[in-house]
């Protein structure tokens, strides 16, 4: 009965649904929380007797949780990427598996050999974006014989948004609210932002990240006209995913983000004005108003070109006064921390309201002399906040794959694994085709010889 046992560490808004699901299949559940009335409070009364009040980081807890993880045939860290590390030293410590849905770090990448050494899977990137998207991917090859086609683009796009139900009409021409992390939304093309293009790998700078939005007619493409049309940005690194390719004739890979039209473009505009620097500051202790944050940023409140934005107009710029926050106590904010905590204001998802996932990958092949395009997309709705679409597709896959691993129908070897194993792949791709939230389209289509240099080359969106 030992194995039956699971510790999830972390009570996330993405842990219910896990525990839900592990429940119902019949597992025990411990959730280990360093603040355990959050964790009781999000998990509570629906669960009860899950929830442990340990804290990762105090030494005086460590043995308490090591002995659950001992235990138990799984541990599942929705941790923050950087603890991952002392998750994995405890597990291997113990001789138990490992799963998260955080990309592989190189941190992680260097336990390869000890968990080699221990006989310890570390099964990653198990979640949404990253995870389902590597699943899709994989289902989308799966049926090609590789050695009579030649894969010659991929192009992979996920976005979390609220419902186009939610934003139509609504005034808001961002036609966005907050439904998953903030902090990395504000922060978004950051980090390095690389993809495959006519054969070689292109670097794009922060500033040239929402230059050039992509087109994504979902209606168009899927045939569907309940389907909203889309833009998509680059975002990401295709590098980490290109060594597990093995396509040599593969001219675009592109990795992006997806919003609704005219998102992109304004929010090149916030990055233009210098609003989302890091090297900048907001005036210390004073309240962070739309007036201070234009003027902090070095622009006169009287400037005409911001009273004609209406992207701009709504947010508050340049020149309202009122308070969207007391920073008293607080330290001091960087201009790109004072627009988040100015948009956590304005960009709030009403509760009750329905927010949706859009997981859209596409490959084009050539066998022959004729040329196809095989597409896929899911679209995943939820409830904000209490079950959101992110938090939905992040627990059903890594809710499946514990199953598979805890049942036996998936045995991994030691070591950093991401979730490529055949039965990972069909047994979430049935969980995701069975459940009522996720709606699926698939389709496959011939393409015109002369459209093939304009696929490669992307197409741009049009202005709004």
């Amino acid at each position: 009965m030992a194995l039956r046992e699971v510790v999830v560490l972390g009570a996330g808004f993405s842990t219910p649904v896990l525990i839900r699901l592990l429940q119902r299949w019949g597992y025990m559940v411990h959730v280990v929380d360093a603040d355990g009335r959050k964790a009781e409070g999000r998990l509570l009364p629906n669960y009860p007797g899950v929830a442990h009040a340990y804290d990762f980081l105090k030494v005086e807890d460590r043995q308490a949780i090591a002995d659950l993880v001992r235990r138990s045939g799984l541990v599942i860290s929705m941790l923050p990427p950087a603890m991952h590390p002392q998750v994995i030293d405890l597990a291997l410590s113990v001789g138990t598996p490992v799963l998260t849905a955080s990309y592989i770090t190189p941190e992680v990448r260097r336990y390869e050999e000890a968990a080699r050494r221990a006989r310890v899977p570390i099964l990653m990137e198990c979640g949404l974006d990253p995870g389902i998207d590597h699943l899709l991917l994989h289902h989308l090859l799966e049926g090609l014989d590789l050695n009579r086609v030649e894969v010659l683009a991929i192009r992979t796009m996920a976005g979390a948004l609220p419902h186009p139900e939610v934003v139509e009409g609504d005034g808001n021409p961002w036609k966005y609210y907050f439904t998953w992390a903030p902090h990395q939304v504000v922060r978004a093309g950051k980090r390095l932002t690389r993809y495959w293009q006519a054969s070689r790998f292109r670097t794009v700078p922060y500033e040239e990240v929402f230059a050039l939005p992509v087109c994504v007619p979902l209606s168009r493409w899927m045939g569907s006209s309940a389907l909203p049309d889309l833009e998509a940005y680059p975002n990401g690194d295709v590098l980490p995913y290109w060594r597990w390719l093995d396509l040599p004739a593969l001219r675009l890979f592109w990795r992006g983000s997806l919003r609704y039209p005219g998102f992109i473009r304004a929010w090149k505009k916030l990055i233009d004005l210098g609003l989302t620097r890091e090297d900048r500051y907001y005036p210390e202790g004073e309240p962070i108003t739309p007036a201070g944050l234009w003027r902090a940023a070095g622009h006169a409140p009287d400037d005409g070109n911001a009273y004609r934005d209406r992207y701009l107009r709504w947010l508050g710029f340049p020149d309202r006064e009122e308070p969207v926050v007391s920073v008293e106590g607080s330290g001091r904010k960087t201009l790109v921390d004072a627009l988040e905590l100015l948009l956590r204001a304005r960009w709030q998802m009403r509760a009750g309201a329905s927010d949706v996932v859009y997981l859209y990958e596409d490959i084009l092949y050539r066998e022959g002399n004729r040329y196809f395009c095989k597409r896929v997309l899911l679209e995943m709705e939820g409830c904000y906040p209490e079950e959101t679409a992110v938090a939905r597709g992040v627990g059903l896959p890594l809710a499946v794959v514990a199953r598979l691993i805890l049942d036996g129908e998936v045995v991994l070897s030691g070591g950093v694994h991401l979730p490529l194993h055949s039965v990972i792949v069909s047994s979430v791709v049935l969980a995701l085709r069975s459940v009522g939230w996720c709606r699926w389209y698939e389709r496959t289509e011939e393409v015109e010889a002369s459209a093939i240099d304009g696929w490669i080359r992307l197409q741009e969106a049009a202005p709004v």
